[in-house]
């Protein structure tokens, strides 16, 4: 309840209009307030989508003041406003030339979101579990923050690009994408020990890692894949070689 109460009020204090009264000196503490607030945000905002904010350039500052200013006079809850920079991103019009943008905020916020993840405490020696438990009654310890994010576009290697700040490999890239429209890539992002990770997951191997992530057992991740197109111990032997892969647990 307070915190819907402070963000309601951060709310009213951040519209461009004000519709209470305050004196002349109350209104410039609160237009400073609100500036303050606003490139504070907006500074937040680059850190956790670096590669956006090389992109855009100077234009990165408009878009995040706009999006900044809209979302904030109905949520000024700051912990969820770089979640909701990617959907801006793909409805803004203004950007509709860069079609694989949003998809990587979104890659761009799991990345940073992954940093922040609680550690998920395990070891590989627990895999012994697999000897002596069905395997209803166990269930995967995924890396922290560990998240599937699904495009159309080779995101690794648009990001790669984008920090190095080479315009021609890029161009070439989204240049050879023309032919590869109905094409999925699938990424893994997650975090080893104190750095966020991406990998692009092989296709054979996808549906193990989105089924046993979304399920609370082994056996019901395994029940949900039809027809599997890979070993489970291939599977197994990328994830413990790639980290994404931590333990696995009984389910209490």
């Amino acid at each position: 309840m307070l915190k819907q109460y402070q963000s309601s009020l951060l709310s009213q204090i951040l519209q461009s209009r004000q519709d209470f009264k305050a004196s002349d000196h109350e209104q410039t503490g609160i237009a400073i307030y609100r500036n303050n607030y606003l490139a504070s945000v907006k500074r937040s905002l680059a850190n956790s989508f670096p590669a956006i904010k090389l992109l855009l350039q100077d234009n990165f500052d408009v878009a995040a003041s706009h999006f900044t200013e809209k979302v904030l006079r109905t949520n000024a809850d700051w912990a969820e406003i770089g979640e909701q920079f990617p959907h801006y991103l793909a409805q803004e019009a203004a950007l509709r030339q860069l079609p694989y943008l949003s998809d990587l905020a979104v890659m761009e916020m799991a990345l940073f979101s992954a940093e922040r993840a609680s550690d998920n405490i395990s070891s590989l020696a627990s895999l012994a579990l697999l000897e002596h438990h069905a395997i209803d009654t166990l269930s995967p310890i995924f890396a922290p923050g560990f998240t599937i994010i699904s495009s159309n576009y080779p995101l690794l290697e648009i990001r790669t690009h984008i920090i190095n700040n080479d315009d021609e490999a890029l161009n070439v890239l989204l240049t050879e994408l023309t032919d590869k429209k109905d094409k999925v890539y699938h990424f893994a992002v997650y975090r080893i020990d104190l750095q966020s990770h991406s990998l692009l997951l092989p296709e054979e191997l996808v549906a193990y890692y989105q089924q046993l992530l979304s399920h609370d057992t082994l056996d019901d991740g395994l029940s949900a894949i039809q027809t599997p197109t890979a070993d489970l111990s291939d599977w197994l032997k990328h994830a413990i070689e790639h980290h994404i892969l931590l333990g696995i647990a009984t389910v209490s």
